[in-house]
């Protein structure tokens, strides 16, 4: 059964009073209270019909209430409201009960009770859980009020960016009152900071960025405990420095090892045209020996030392040099033949393609550079490469002569010899 219910406030129009033949005169309350509702009649009046479905549809003329039950829904333009029961009450405000689910653009909200008056469009529910801006946060409430502009009012709230239906995210501010504004920020009073639903950090008055869109700021830390690290807290700082490029600061402290950061640097001008490096440095004076020696996997390679200043680059590049012409170039180098083995973080981003398994298991740290020129069928190559032997002796490790080599693509699917001219230095 259908029913359709579209709502309006219509004012009759007083007539002005008349006044002395080209006389002025003030207008009355009255008719001044009808010039300030002029934009609510239009709004009101420019609202779309209410849609009311459900398995029974009840109503009392002398209330007049509309109460749906069974698969009940309300639907307004692209505001979709469904619950067990459903009441319209004098066709301007709607109660639901039992598996409230509110969804429009913007959220998707899910509670176990909700009014939401036509009128203002102002929501009230309990035991709330918000998914806002295609799930990237979520935001809980015991009693949670939404206004005009996605603008959220929370009792005992929680906010996360663990996208979990996990009752205790990896992660959450938990506060008493929180006001949000979905795309702005978020303030919080008597709170926390949760990790696995216990309380870590007290935060009498906490703000969160809930804008989605790329903006300098704190990002999530890294942290916990290990035997040999002892406790460890890596904090990084991302910093927005334009719509190509970008940069990341962390601060890493490990108590029973190191001191140190991390700064990464990256910028984009499209998929074959980038560039990006991270360095890292770190300080071992307050290490003990005992810790030294424990973290000494295999004594037996060319350099057994853990001096006490380690560091590390890493970097990525390509550029378009010409059409179908580019140069490309990776480094990896170390001030330590162990400094990949035992690092946790040796990088901030996952672009360079190595998990961390891959770095502490690594047996080069390979830099190359190069040249690329592609033709319709075949491509010409200039490259040079450089290995860091991270075991034996330096004079060991594998070397390779700057090279010109030519691809014949055709050539080489028929599995005949590649043509190779070698440089020499």
């Amino acid at each position: 059964m259908l029913v359709v219910f579209e709502c309006a406030i219509i004012h009759e129009p007083g007539a002005l009073a008349a006044g002395k033949s080209g006389g002025v005169r003030l207008p009355t309350a009255s008719e001044t209270i009808h010039e300030k509702l002029k934009p609510l009649e239009a709004s009101m009046k420019a609202r779309e019909p209410v849609y009311v479905t459900g398995d029974t549809l009840t109503y009392d003329s002398k209330a007049d209430v509309y109460t749906a039950t069974g698969n009940a829904k309300a639907v307004e333009r692209t505001t979709t409201l469904t619950a067990d029961v459903i009441t319209l009450y004098n066709r301007t405000q709607i109660h639901a009960l039992g598996h409230v689910d509110l969804s429009d653009l913007d959220s998707d909200i899910v509670a176990k009770e909700g009014t939401l008056h036509l009128a203002t469009e102002e929501v009230t529910l309990w035991n709330a859980k918000v998914y806002a801006l295609n799930r990237s946060y979520y935001l809980t409430g015991s009693k949670l009020k939404r206004t005009l502009g996605q603008h959220y009012q929370a009792e005992n709230a929680l906010l996360t960016t663990c996208t979990c239906d996990s009752n205790k995210p990896d992660w959450s501010l938990t506060v008493k009152e929180m006001n949000l504004h979905v795309n702005g920020e978020m303030q919080g009073y008597s709170g926390d900071f949760d990790v696995l639903g216990h309380a870590l950090i007290p935060l009498p008055f906490l703000e969160y960025n809930t804008d989605p869109n790329r903006h300098s700021g704190l990002l999530s830390p890294q942290f916990g405990y290990s035997g040999l690290r002892g406790a460890y807290l890596l904090q990084p700082y991302y910093f927005d420095l334009g719509p190509s490029q970008d940069a990341t600061f962390a601060g890493d402290y490990e108590s029973s090892a190191r001191v140190g950061g991390l700064f990464e640097y990256r910028r984009t001008d499209g998929d074959n045209d980038y560039f990006q490096f991270t360095t890292s440095y770190y300080n071992e004076s307050f290490r003990s020996e005992s810790n030294r020696e424990s973290d000494i996997v295999d004594p037996q390679i060319a350099d057994p030392n853990i001096p006490i200043n380690r560091w590390g680059i890493v970097g990525l590049m390509q550029e378009d040099l010409a059409p179908n012409l580019f140069a490309y170039g990776s480094a990896t180098s170390s001030g330590d033949s162990r400094f990949f083995r035992q690092m946790n973080t040796p990088v901030l981003s996952s672009e360079y393609g190595w998990n961390t398994g891959t770095w502490q298991f690594t047996r080069n740290a390979v830099s190359s550079l190069g040249l690329m020129q592609e033709f319709n069928d075949s491509c010409l190559n200039l490259a040079g490469v450089w290995n860091q032997d991270l075991i034996q002796p330096q004079q060991f490790a594998l070397k390779h002569c700057r090279a010109l080599l030519g691809l014949d693509i055709k050539t080489l699917l028929m599995g005949s010899p590649i043509l190779r001219t070698t440089v020499r230095r």
